[in-house]
């Protein structure tokens, strides 16, 4: 697989966030000390489009949200269910993914990435709900460092802050977190945003 465009290393963590600010100008991002923070309330809009058809699937206006502050690049989606894009990978039989394969084992090039966007299974339960066994997390954040080239990112979608200083041998840096609120009676996720440390 080609890589996915490249990263500008000239535009600043201050540039996207007022890239960000350009498209969703009533929504909470800033810089804070040496990383990015913010809360998105989504609010009732969520359920159009494919997050209706799928179980646990994101709305629509949060990538849009996540891709305001990476214009420049193609995302490749772990776990992408049922996004319609052109660089997806999920296991589940039923899923629009492109590629049919396993994020513990990617078949992608080392370092042939610049942003993977990631919404794995939260618990048990929605795995089970799926029909998938649990996300080893650890497991799926090494694939995603071989395959990201240096200082790629890494975006993942999750109820936990995830290890991302792995045993000394997989290194990520924080480049961003931020709180996503879907709607009431919802759980409250998280975004972390990393970058691949050689």
């Amino acid at each position: 697989m080609k890589a996915l465009l490249e990263v500008d290393r000239t535009v600043t963590m201050q540039d996207r966030v007022n890239n960000y600010r350009r498209e969703f100008p009533k929504s909470h991002l800033c810089v804070v000390n040496d990383h990015i923070e913010g809360l998105w309330i989504i609010g009732h809009s969520y359920a159009s489009g494919y997050s209706r058809e799928w179980y646990g699937a994101y709305p629509s206006s949060l990538l849009r949200r996540i891709m305001a502050i990476f214009p420049e690049l193609k995302p490749f989606h772990l776990f992408s269910g049922w996004v319609d894009a052109d660089w997806t990978l999920d296991l589940h039989r039923k899923s629009r993914a492109r590629i049919r394969g396993d994020a513990h084992d990617l078949p992608l090039r080392p370092e042939s990435l610049e942003l993977i966007v990631a919404d794995p299974p939260y618990t048990e339960e929605d795995a089970k709900h799926y029909g998938m066994p649990m996300v080893r997390r650890t497991r799926v954040l090494g694939e995603c460092w071989h395959a990201l080239k240096p200082e790629g990112f890494l975006v993942w979608l999750d109820l936990m802050y995830p290890q991302f200083v792995l045993f000394d041998q997989y290194k990520y840096d924080l480049y961003g977190i931020v709180g996503v609120i879907i709607s009431t009676m919802h759980r409250i996720r998280q975004l972390t945003f990393l970058t691949k440390v050689e």
